[in-house]
């Protein structure tokens, strides 16, 4: 982790973060094991509506569930 950020928790209880200098976010699941929810390390913004483990993220910094469950991100400047 390097300066992880953001915290939002599911319907489930699992912990996610944003692992902001890792451009990536990250969900610690009831059994406290750590992995990679979305990005692939490298600064960028691409991969709209395709898998989130190939999106690249610009510094994600706060996330959110909405009222569908889906996880959304603003990045930090």
């Amino acid at each position: 982790m390097n300066h992880p950020s953001g915290i939002a928790f599911d319907n489930k209880g699992n912990l996610f973060f944003s692992d902001r200098s890792n451009e990536r976010i990250r969900v610690i699941d009831s059994k406290g094991k750590i992995r990679t929810y979305a990005g692939n390390g490298r600064e960028g913004f691409s991969g709209d509506f395709g898998p989130a483990l190939e999106a690249s993220l610009d510094k994600p910094f706060g996330i959110a569930f909405d009222r569908k469950g889906k996880l959304v991100y603003c990045r930090s400047w």
